[in-house]
Order: C-alpha cells, then structure tokens, then sequence
C-alpha cells in the first residue's frame, strides 16, 4: 500500500466541502486536505459492502455495495463481473461449499467449475499427468537429487558425514537394495568419489561390477570445465535404474537378475568367440586383422555381446556397426568410435500368460557349440542350443504374489518367477509387419492384439502415441519436435567487432 506524504496531503484538494464555522478566517491550505485515495481491496465500490469498517463507508458506497442492492432485492447479477478466473473459482466454492444456490447458472466463467471440482477421477487424472510430468526431469547432481532419485525407485538411502584431514566435512550417500549398493562421496555437492558393490554369490556379476561402477562415477563427476549448476542426473539415471529394476525382480532366495544376465552374458560370448574362431579359418578373412575379423563375426554371425560397456550399464548385444569394413585405430578395440546398433537385453515382470520365466544358467548352448550327432548336407553347422531348468521358488507367504505356478512334464507344479527376459532395440528399428511377424514368431511371443486389429501406420511407428490415448489414422496429427537453436551469429559479429578495433587502434 502507499502511503501519501504529508506534501502531498497539504496540496490535494479538499474533499469536506466547507470548513468547520470556528476555522472559518482561514484559508483552505493551512488545514490538511483529506486523504487522497489510496490503492486498498476496498477503495473500490464494488467491494464497499466488504469492508470490515462496517457504518464508516459512506451512503454512497452503501448505495452501490452489491450485498445492499441483495437485501433491498435488486438484482445483483447486472452489478457483477465474473469474468476473472479468480472471481469465477471463489464463486464456485461458495457453490459447493456452503451450499447456497445464487442462481449462478451460465454465468461465464462458471460452466465447468461444479464439474471439475465434483469429478475426483478428473482430478486425479490431473494430478497424476503433473506427477509424471515432473518424472520426466529427474534433477541435478546433489545430495537432494540423489536422494529423491533413490526413493523414487524404492532404493533404500543413508547419509554419513565425515570431516577431512584439511577440516573440510564430505557426506557418504550410500543407496542400497536387495544385491547391490552404491556409495557416493560428495564435497559441497560435488561427487568425488562412486563405488557400485554386489552383494550376491554369483562371480559372474563380480567380475563386470567395477566396469559398472567406472560408468556410473563417469556419469556424476563434473567434465571439464563443466559447472555444477548445469550437471543433471539423465545419463546416471538411466544406467541406475536399469541396474535398480534388476534389483527390484530378484527374489531373494531363488532368483537372481543380475546373475541371469551375466550367465547369458558368459553363453553369448563363448557363441562369439567360435564365430571367430571359424572366420578366421575362411580364405576371404586369411590375413585380415582382428578387429576386421570381429566387425565379421557381429555383422555376418551371431553378434557381439558386451557386457558394461560404451557408457551404458548392462548386457547388450551388438549386431551391426557403421563402417564396418574399416579397421578402427590401434588401442580403440574392435568398435572405436563408430555407431553400434545393438539390443539391450534386461527382465521385466511378466503381464501375460504363455510368456516363459527367467532362467539362471550358463548351458544355454552346449560347450562344444554344434551338434555332434546329425549329419546335415547344409554348409552351416547345427548349433546345440540347451533348455536350462526353470527357477524354482520356495513355497512361501513372500514369494506368493512374485511367482506363478507352471506344470512340468512329470505332472508336478513348479513355482516358477513372475519375470521375463526383454530384448530392446538401441536404437530402434522399423521393421516391415511381415518381419516384425516372423520375429515374435521365433521368439515363441504372441504380437501384441492391438496390432492384429489394425496394423501400425508407418508414422506411428516413427513417433508412436503416447500409451493410454487414441488415434484415428484418417485424422491429422502435430508432432512438436522442439529443438535447441545455438546462435552464432553474435559469436561472428563480436569476433569481427574485435578484428575491427585491433586492426584501426593507433600504434604508440
């Protein structure tokens, strides 16, 4: 509120009318002028009948105060203006609130308000749309972002503070779930230090677990000349929670995610170490390098699987490369810096039937590859794949929702987990029906029922429609696509700007 000044009080003109009759041999500027009017809630007319002064207003206020125009019955509705949304959502909660009936009906401003506030499942629609939308922006590197990404994924959380030799204090950050754990150090919000540990008895996951750990520490710490206000959590999001979802499916006893990963990680790469093994017998690849004859074997056979690498934790297995004909540089493996297309291979909860369980096994195929025992004219050989024992869970209280029951062949049930393995694209790929088809077919997976109705347009399959809504074909579509523009024109002009002054300077 402003407040006039006292010269300004002594200048403004008099709102009194004539003075009082024992004043009257003065003139008007010795006396002070009333107040001028001040920016209040109720300065203005139609917030008079409001005001908590009660008898103070003036008649003239009164006169057109909408709470006096209601009891001397006029009609208020030609008075009011509800066209601010504020004035329009106060009105309706007196509606609803309180009960009253003002005869508001078609009021603009008012149409939807009893709606909106009536229907609990739009409001719960609502809230779980903002709720996924701040989802998507999982926050900055901090002690206060790594703690809301850890509860958001069920991970449990401690925090210890520890002080340095110098006296500076660092806090430990450890986030733990049912095999793994992660301990983060951090100074000032500064990671410092990130070590991934397994807790498990699988060898298998702890021979790959300090690659795991390199990535994600590589993920937290600052590049150069990169500030802190401006390090995210996207990229070690995505790798924790691909390693936190593993968690979350083991069932401790009986299975184990992290181990059926790294035990198929072990079959598929025996697999490609043959493939080598054999192209490096052919006459076309006789002395080829090395790296040419593995871009061979990812390309031509049965892919390469890795294990933890290229930034990304988990298993994938690599399947074609750009220029894969060209030898990378010495002491950049087989890939170097080339685009690999692979798929990632993790497990995900089944939501189906007839969809297999998860298996722990390293005899996914045999250890002499091919089959010994058939005599085929076909110049590939047979390989010997295997299939491994289901998991088998404990009867108990715990595992009853995570497990389902699977007859053998013995005729005896078999409490099998309610997990599957998954195989997804990276990046992906579009795939005419007839293949995408045949693809679900070797897997031994039924297609999706949606498609069956009505197959996929090709730009559906290119931007696909966000789960839950519906599009018509026939009907047009806006895809926003928004894209961060770097201006370098300024850049040039200044730099111009600069070449100008140097080069017109006097020389002393």
């Amino acid at each position: 509120m402003s407040t006039p000044t006292p010269a300004a009080m002594k200048h403004a003109a008099s709102q009194q009318g004539r003075t009082p009759s024992g004043q009257q041999g003065r003139t008007p500027s010795h006396f002070p002028a009333a107040t001028p009017p001040v920016s209040t809630p109720f300065s203005n007319a139609a917030y008079a009948a409001f005001s908590p002064h009660g008898q103070r207003s003036s008649p003239q206020h009164v006169k057109k105060s909408p709470a006096t125009m209601g009891m001397m019955g006029q009609s208020t509705m030609t008075s009011l203006n509800f066209d601010s949304p504020s004035t329009a959502v106060a009105m309706g909660a007196l509606v609803m609130g309180n009960g009253f009936d003002m005869g508001l009906a078609g009021v603009a401003g008012l149409d939807g308000v009893n709606s909106a506030y009536a229907n609990e499942d739009e409001k719960l629609r609502r809230l779980e749309s903002i709720i996924k939308m701040l989802n998507e922006k999982k926050g900055m590197v901090s002690e206060a972002g790594l703690e809301r990404l850890a509860q958001r994924l069920g991970m449990e959380i401690l925090a210890e503070e520890h002080s340095t030799p110098g006296g500076r204090k660092t806090k430990t950050l450890a986030i733990a779930g049912s095999a793994i754990a992660l301990d983060i150090i951090l100074d000032n919000n500064i990671v410092q230090n990130a070590t991934l540990s397994y807790h498990g008895n699988a060898d298998s996951v702890t021979n790959h677990i300090d690659a795991a750990s390199q990535i994600l520490l590589k993920d937290l710490q600052l590049l150069p000349g990169q500030s802190p206000l401006t390090k995210t959590l996207e990229r070690f999001a995505i790798n924790f929670e691909r390693l936190a979802k593993l968690d979350k499916l083991s069932i401790i006893p009986g299975l184990d995610c992290h181990e059926a990963l790294s035990s198929m990680y072990s079959c598929l790469m025996r697999l490609h170490e043959w493939d080598v093994e054999q192209l490096r017998q052919s006459s076309a690849l006789t002395g080829k390098p090395d790296s040419l004859i593995a871009s061979a074997a990812m390309c031509t056979r049965h892919g390469n699987p890795v294990m933890h690498e290229r930034g990304q934790v988990g298993l994938a297995l690599q399947y074609w490369k750009e220029a894969r004909f060209v030898a990378p540089p010495a002491g950049q493996g087989t890939s170097g810096d080339s685009k690999i297309w692979s798929m990632l291979l993790g497990c995900a909860a089944i939501d189906g039937v007839g969809l297999p369980p998860v298996r722990v096994s390293e005899n996914w195929i045999s250890k002499d590859i091919v089959k010994q025992d058939e005599m085929t004219d076909s110049p590939i050989p047979a390989l010997d794949w295997q299939e491994p024992d289901h998991v088998s869970l404990p009867a108990s209280e715990e595992n009853k929702d995570a497990s389902m029951d699977m007859l053998q062949a013995d005729l005896s049930t078999t409490r099998v987990p309610r997990v599957m393995f998954t195989a997804t694209f990276d990046p992906p790929v579009i795939l005419p029906q007839s293949e995408w088809g045949r693809m679900y077919n070797i897997a031994g997976v039924e297609p999706p029922t949606d498609f069956h109705r009505q197959p996929p347009t090709f730009d559906v399959l290119f931007f696909p429609v966000a789960p839950g809504s519906r599009q018509d074909p026939s009907e047009a579509r806006t895809i926003d696509a928004p894209k961060q523009l770097i201006h370098l024109q300024a850049d040039i002009l200044a730099k111009d700007i600069g070449a100008a002054i140097r080069t017109s300077a006097p020389a002393y």
